[in-house]
């Protein structure tokens, strides 16, 4: 059931209603709620969802139980292992079978709601067993709680677990602050215009272009560039929209989950991108990929190798499908020149960073990258991606557009007003007084939220709600990472 459908938007208040009057007359039920609303969530999806997601909870609990007991932690080594095999069938196998190896025709796996969300929480909840960062074993509700909460289940943020479970003893002891409501509601807001308002009709003007490329049309510089722009802003609001709405969700609940991007498109460097986007995804890399194997304190040359298997693996966690593969393969090559020249920099004893010109600079090239990255994010083949290309270099009119000039017209100021918030616009973190520093700290949740009411702020969250409702009455598209 989609954040932006009309059942999912109906029945939260709904919901909350029932919700709240369980945190204020009978504490002790206020868990067994959020697991029984879970549970509908993610049946709506489908009885077969619900099965798969039960049996990896049941697994992953069962080895968290044998480590803790057997005294053998070494066990998360086997559970790590399971978890991918799990993720690997349902994601993987189909691609690999009749992609790699040329077995036959597709076997018509259907990916599950949300494995490559869940699988990644009880991965890092094993490996957090085993170095003791979490001290115990959770009650098995707890646990399933933590596994099911349905704003988070589909499509992130990816939760750990000492940011989960150190809060739920006060769902049994005190009712939801205002402080959550009023930064919950806003939180929802915000993401509901995001997707609804920007990224869906953004991806009016992306869709056609790339699905032209997918046909083996050659494509006119202007349409190449709108196609390009359009999906690099699509993918931000609809992804960001849908994890604002899950922290907003999460808040309105009483739960507070990390938040997962921080203006993105304002990075000066791949690096700093990756701090900002996906911070969740991000962060789980560094800490169990990155860091063990081997992290900044090996040699330069091993520095850079780490950071591009971690890329890679980034980009097979996000597809199964050699553009996945490139596109992290790119990125890996880009924070390994990013690093490079960082040392040479630093070696030459150059401080470039105050510089207005060099900072424009930087911005620029890598948006450009980001924006070029994309392409091989979203492009059907090779061979699509590479008519999408040659159009952003062509610097030609020539052939036909794809859009009337009305139509290319709304394209351009749609752009430039996605690129005008993204460039001016406060992040959501921002707004609630953290940053994505703070988000990537594993040890919390992250300072305590502020949330200013005002007559500005109310007035544009009442016309976002309004604009929001507005063109979600003309329908909504899914949102882009449910593929994911």
């Amino acid at each position: 059931m989609p954040f932006v459908s009309a059942a999912f938007l109906i029945a939260l208040p709904i919901g909350l209603a029932g919700y709240y009057l369980c945190r204020r007359f009978l504490p002790a039920a206020s868990l067994p709620f959020l697991i029984a609303a879970s549970i509908l969530f993610i049946a709506q999806d489908g009885i077969r969802a619900l099965v798969i997601l039960s049996i990896s909870v049941l697994a992953n609990y069962a080895i968290a139980l044998a480590m803790v007991s057997l005294r053998r932690p070494s066990l998360a080594f086997a559970g790590v292992a399971a978890n991918i095999l799990y993720l690997g069938y349902f994601k993987y196998f189909d691609f690999i079978l009749s992609g790699l190896l040329g077995g036959g025709p597709s076997t018509g796996i259907i990916l599950p709601l949300g494995i490559s969300f869940y699988t990644f929480h009880q991965i890092a909840f094993l490996l957090d067993i085993r170095s003791m960062r979490t001290q115990q074993l959770p009650r098995f509700l707890d646990y399933v709680a933590f596994v099911f909460f349905f704003p988070q289940l589909v499509a992130g943020p990816i939760v750990r677990a000492e940011q989960f479970f150190p809060q739920l003893p006060r769902l049994k002891t005190q009712p939801v602050s205002p402080t959550f409501i009023l930064a919950g509601a806003a939180a929802l807001l915000i993401g509901l215009a995001k997707k609804s308002v920007l990224a869906d009709n953004l991806g009016l003007y992306a869709t056609p272009v790339f699905e032209a490329a997918a046909s083996g049309k050659a494509l006119s510089a202007g349409d190449s560039w709108i196609g390009a722009l359009a999906y690099t802003f699509q993918l931000y609001f609809d992804f960001s929209g849908y994890s604002d709405m899950a922290v907003g969700i999460g808040l309105l609940l009483g739960i507070r989950l990390p938040f997962n991007f921080d203006a993105p498109y304002k990075a000066r460097s791949v690096a700093e991108f990756w701090r900002r986007w996906h911070i969740t995804l991000s962060t789980f890399l560094r800490d169990y990929l990155y860091v063990p194997l081997g992290g900044s304190r090996t040699s330069l040359a091993r520095q850079c190798a780490n950071v591009f298997i971690v890329m890679i693996v980034c980009g097979i966690w996000h597809g199964a499908g050699l553009l996945f593969i490139a596109w992290g393969a790119i990125h890996g090559l880009a924070l390994i020149v990013h690093r490079l020249w960082r040392v040479f920099l630093s070696k030459m004893a150059i401080s470039p960073d105050g510089s207005l010109i060099y900072q424009g600079t930087a911005w620029g090239l890598t948006f450009l990258f980001i924006t070029c990255g994309w392409v091989l994010f979203r492009a059907d083949s090779f061979h699509a991606a590479g008519l999408v290309y040659s159009g952003l270099v062509s610097f030609s009119t020539a052939p036909t557009s794809l859009f009337t000039p009305d139509t290319h017209n709304m394209a351009v100021l749609l752009i430039a007003l996605a690129a005008a918030i993204c460039a001016t616009m406060p992040s959501l973190p921002q707004l609630l007084g953290t940053s994505a520093e703070q988000e990537r700290r594993p040890d919390r949740a992250g300072p305590p939220l502020v949330w200013e009411p005002s007559m500005p702020r109310a007035a544009a969250l009442g016309v976002s709600a309004f604009l929001s409702i507005t063109f979600l009455q003309e329908g909504y598209s899914a949102f882009l990472y449910f593929n994911f």
